[in-house]
Parts: structure tokens; sequence; C-alpha cells
């Protein structure tokens, strides 16, 4: 069984996606961190680029549901059908 889980990505990270946002289907059970390593996978232009060492590095945000994934532990987060995730880079101002 899979879990169909919508992306959107912004600035830098939606070009390697081709596009503003892509269905991304995961195996049942999978949490943030499989589906950006499937990300990365699938999209070489993402790879090294949502994970490292099982974090996710400070150059992307990633929020489930509008709700931001814990960058030092993206595998607890679980996903299930129908979960949007939105990849962007941190957001900074002045």
């Amino acid at each position: 069984m899979t879990v169909d889980v919508r992306v959107r990505a912004f600035a830098t990270l939606r070009d390697p996606l081709g596009g503003p946002e892509v269905e991304l289907a995961v195996s049942d059970g999978a949490s943030v961190s499989d589906a950006l390593a499937a990300l990365e996978a699938e999209y070489p232009g993402l790879a090294g680029n949502l994970l490292e060492d099982g974090e996710i590095p400070s150059t992307v945000t990633v929020l489930r549901n509008g709700r931001r994934v814990p960058a030092t532990d993206p595998e607890s987060v679980d996903l299930v059908d129908g979960d949007e995730l939105v990849l962007a880079p941190p957001v900074t101002g002045g």
C-alpha cells in the first residue's frame, strides 16, 4: 500500500522538480525522512540538499501540513495519505 503526498517547492528548490509541485507516492508508514530521501533519489538536482546525515540541513525548511518538521528528527514525523510537504529556503528578513 502507498501513501500519496503532495510536495510543493519554492525558490531554488522548485527548479529541480520541474515546477512548483509534484505528487510523491511513498510506502505506508513512511516518514518525512523517507519522503525526502525518495525526492533526492527521483530528482538528482535535489540530491544532498534535503538530508544530511539523517537531518534536514539549515538551508531548507520543511513543513508538513503547515507545521515545521523538526530538522534534527524528520524520521519521527509519519506521513498519511493526502499530506502536503512544503520545501522552502529559510525565511530571513530585515
